[in-house]
């Protein structure tokens, strides 16, 4: 039988699924469930032995001679320390080793808890790779569990080979009543001059596809050409962003949809196939959506250091190298006669995204950057701050200015260093370079304004909503302004000045449109203009706009009629005409 703890069948399930079958045994009482996993199952080929000194010993020489990598297990405490030296040997030999250490909670490290040592970090410096898995419980322990097994594996051979340490705590159960395995996912590497293209081909083909574009990419009109041909070929959406910088055929801008939860419950729109190139990107539902779909889905993803990136938690494939050649190399392996694409895949997409509400006539956060958007001349820089500065701008027509150059802070997405960023990018070029910034993110950083040398083409959009506003949309409780929102109405004006900027403030539509006016002609300084909005009415009008897509979009006549009906009525005749409906339906 396999152990109960799941950890030990994840990690046992992903070794077969890799086609790992030597393994060393040492005895001992915490690794016992493990020994008994890899007793059980006929695919392993079992050693014994019983000095952990000479275990790793043993396992190079069968790795030597098989050219094959050879598990290693024992229990906790000095037990993993008698496997240094072999892991030394192993780890300057380049020899792929696993060592696999039994362990107790970690809770309990330097509790005078008997045989618990500091097990994790004992081979630093010797090793390719080293984890610690977690106990799994839930979901998300289970999928980051099987992630870290397979990134272990990866690293056994990935630009050089040698030994790698996967530290498995156990914690609840040392009985193995298990019969069967659950089934593991197996990540697999590849690099790009050495793919099957034709296979991926056929494929890609007969599928639904969603191109992922996160940040970070060199975007020319080599690539989006590439794209372009790309979208002729196959059935596929490239999922953009204002981040993306790609404005190619088949471009959506699925932030909208999928934040608001605009798609509702339609199957159709979850794709068979995601590749994924770039970094970052701003959504958070759209990681959500897949997710939950993970099972049905293939992500396939390509970045040039060849690690495991699995935000969609159905990575099954990594491409290391670039996307240009990917692409390049796709095309150019793919059959040449033409194959008609009905693109129904990206005609649903844009349905939707045509049918969303993405604007608003209030004063706001969101018309304001749809008008700042529509004002900048073609080939300027614009930096958004990170959450809603960067939310914002998603729900303007950007595709149609996409000779407009975005940036944002989303790799570690933090407050500081918004305005340091952008000083930085408008001194880099001659091009006007405008930042849109809360007040939060502004004054926090607001000393970047006062670099030495800040240029002429400097355009600073400052959305002063008097707090952190971001929280009031994703949260509604009594006496939150005063510490989560940290609510305090100040103005920039006296710092502009004084660090040089020509200031502007405006609260209204007029005022506006002649600022930003003013703001594309070249200036003798940089300029400033500060756009005072209310924090209240700002986040309802972002909450109304999520919540009218959530039930607009896909809203029935029948459910249309049942909402009219709901508010038409006083509430001691709407069961009545429920059951009238009921009746006229049937």
């Amino acid at each position: 039988m396999y152990a109960n703890e799941k950890n030990i069948q994840i990690l046992i399930g992903v070794l077969k699924r890799k086609g790992i079958r030597e393994v060393i045994l040492s005895p001992g009482g915490t690794n016992a469930p493990i020994i008994q996993s890899f007793q059980y199952d006929n695919f392993f080929s079992c050693h014994s032995v019983v000095d952990e000194r000479n275990s790793i010993y043993y396992a190079i020489g069968i790795s030597q001679v098989k050219g094959c990598p050879v598990v290693c297990v024992c229990t906790a405490g000095t037990a993993v320390s008698n496997f240094l030296p072999g892991m030394t040997e192993a780890y300057y030999q380049n020899i792929p080793i696993i060592a696999v250490t039994a362990d107790s909670s970690p809770f309990l490290l330097d509790q005078l808890e008997l045989q618990k040592i500091k097990q994790e970090y004992i081979f630093e410096g010797l090793v390719k790779g080293k984890t610690s898995l977690p106990v799994v419980v839930d979901d998300l322990e289970e999928w980051a569990c099987n992630r870290m097994v397979n990134e272990m594996l990866l690293e056994l051979d990935h630009h050089g080979k040698g030994p790698v340490h996967i530290n498995i705590p156990i914690t609840k159960t040392l009985e193995c009543s298990t019969q069967k395995l659950p089934f593991q996912r197996l990540i697999e590497r590849t690099d790009v001059r050495d793919i099957n293209y034709k296979f991926l081909d056929e494929k890609l083909f007969h599928k639904k596809v969603m191109i992922i574009v996160g940040q970070g990419l060199n975007i020319d009109e080599e690539f989006t050409d590439l794209c372009n041909q790309v979208y002729k070929r196959y059935n596929c959406i490239f999922s953009v962003e204002t981040i993306s910088n790609l404005n190619c055929n088949g471009a959506v801008s699925t932030y909208v949809l999928t934040e608001t939860n605009a798609i509702g419950n339609d199957k159709d729109v979850i794709p068979d196939i995601v590749i994924s190139i770039g970094n970052h990107i701003a959504s958070y539902n759209l990681k959500n959506i897949l997710r939950g779909y993970r099972n049905n889905i293939e992500n396939w993803d390509i970045n040039e250091s060849g690690c495991i990136r699995d935000p969609y938690w159905s990575l099954i494939q990594i491409f290391e190298g670039n996307a240009k050649d990917f692409f390049k190399r796709l095309l150019k392996n793919a059959p040449q006669e033409e194959q008609q694409q009905n693109h129904s895949y990206y005609k649903k997409w844009d349905k939707l995204y045509n049918c969303a509400k993405r604007n608003t006539q209030v004063f706001s956060s969101i018309s304001i950057a749809r008008k700042l958007v529509e004002s900048i001349p073609d080939f300027s820089i614009l930096h958004t701050a990170v959450l809603n500065s960067t939310r914002v701008v998603q729900f303007s027509d950007y595709l149609n200015a996409h000779k407009i150059k975005y940036y944002s802070n989303l790799g570690a997405l933090g407050i500081d260093g918004v305005v340091g960023t952008f000083i930085g990018e408008a001194a880099a070029t001659e091009n006007l370079s405008y930042l849109l910034v809360g007040d939060c993110s502004f004054f926090y950083g607001m000393n970047g304004i006062s670099i030495r040398g800040v240029r002429n083409n400097v355009r600073i959009i400052l959305l002063n909503n008097g707090g952190g506003e971001e929280f009031k949309i994703k949260m509604d409780y009594p006496d939150m302004e005063k510490y989560v929102c940290a609510a305090k109405k100040r103005y920039a004006r006296g710092w502009a000045e004084d660090c040089g900027f020509q200031y502007y403030l405006v609260n209204d539509y007029e005022s506006l449109d002649k600022v930003l006016q003013l703001m594309k002609r070249t200036s003798d300084t940089p300029v400033f203009l500060e756009v005072d909005i209310n924090m209240d009415v700002d986040s309802k009008v972002i909450r109304n706009i999520y919540s009218e897509n959530r039930t607009k979009v896909y809203s029935t006549p029948g459910n249309g009629l049942k909402e009219v009906v709901k508010k038409a009525l006083p509430d001691k005749y709407i069961g009545k005409a429920q059951k009238i409906y009921k009746i006229i339906k049937s």
